[in-house]
């Protein structure tokens, strides 16, 4: 079975990296940051939906962190936007890491 969110891992690191060198790229007007964030979650939740996965709420708590994070980033600057960033790339590295790990539990 293809798992859609596992092929865009690579590029949402690589992005996080970037993030982390540069917030400010998060903040920039017309970033189309939130809608990707948004598209790797929901992958991960329909990778995980077709394993047969049931919800998890803290799982859910934590992606809909991520989303909200990631919507936020465009209305900071500066020094709230270095903390939000950080904050947003620790929380979308974890997420990940958790949908790694159950998505591993099932094959």
């Amino acid at each position: 079975m293809k798992l859609e969110a596992m092929a865009m891992l690579p590029a949402v690191r690589a992005k996080l990296d970037s993030l982390t060198r540069n917030p400010s790229m998060a903040g920039s007007p017309g970033s189309r940051y939130p809608a990707e964030t948004r598209d790797v979650v929901d992958a991960m939740q329909a990778d995980m939906t077709r394993l047969g996965m049931h919800s998890d709420p803290a799982y859910e708590a934590l992606s809909d962190s991520v989303v909200q994070g990631s919507a936020a980033l465009s209305a900071a600057g500066g020094a709230e936007l270095e903390g939000l960033v950080a904050r947003h790339v620790d929380q979308l590295r974890r997420l990940s890491a958790v949908y790694e790990t159950k998505v591993a539990a099932m094959k």
